[in-house]
């Protein structure tokens, strides 16, 4: 009898424990994109920072944000607008390595830890990426420096803005 109890609470043990690695990945995925939203980009970003500062390892960021994604929301609908989000996380999935991080980290902002990358490849990345994308978009890079990992975000967010201004000076659009 004591035998049977105490393999019916080592099954409910083992099923609470599967049922907290699922929320704890659901709480780390965008439910649209399926794939990694801010908290999960949070805790790989703060990862691959102390991997860099630790071992020097080559690493970059990118930031790519959807130009003008409002419009499509209001010409076409949110659920248009929702089809778009979906089309690139999936063509930002499959464009990069497997090894490499992406993330949703705002309505139409994305983010990607590029591994054994500096910034070059960042930039062609980049290029590539943005070019293949099922909506016009702006991104910005920077590479993850040993000493400096702490500024990385603001770097790839100056650049993002920088495109996006320089974007819109080609437009005959001064932002």
């Amino acid at each position: 009898m004591l035998l049977a109890e105490v393999e019916r609470l080592t099954r409910e043990l083992a099923g609470a424990k599967a049922e907290v690695q699922r929320l704890s990945a659901l709480a780390e995925e965008d439910p649209l994109c399926a794939i990694l939203n801010r908290r999960g980009f949070d805790r790989e970003f703060k990862r691959s920072a102390a991997h860099v500062a630790r071992y020097g390892t080559a690493a970059a960021l990118l930031l790519i944000d959807l130009d003008d994604f409002k419009d499509i929301n209001d010409a076409s609908g949110h659920a248009a607008g929702d089809a778009v989000l979906k089309d690139v996380a999936s063509v930002l999935s499959r464009g990069l390595r497997e090894s490499d991080v992406v993330a949703r980290i705002g309505g139409d902002e994305f983010a990607v830890i590029l591994w054994h990358a500096g910034l070059d490849e960042a930039l062609a990345i980049g290029a590539r990426l943005t070019a293949s994308l099922p909506s016009p978009a702006s991104f910005g890079a920077a590479a993850f420096e040993r000493d400096a990992c702490s500024g990385i975000l603001e770097r790839a967010d100056l650049a993002l803005y920088a495109a996006k201004r320089r974007k819109g000076e080609t437009n005959g659009v001064r932002r």
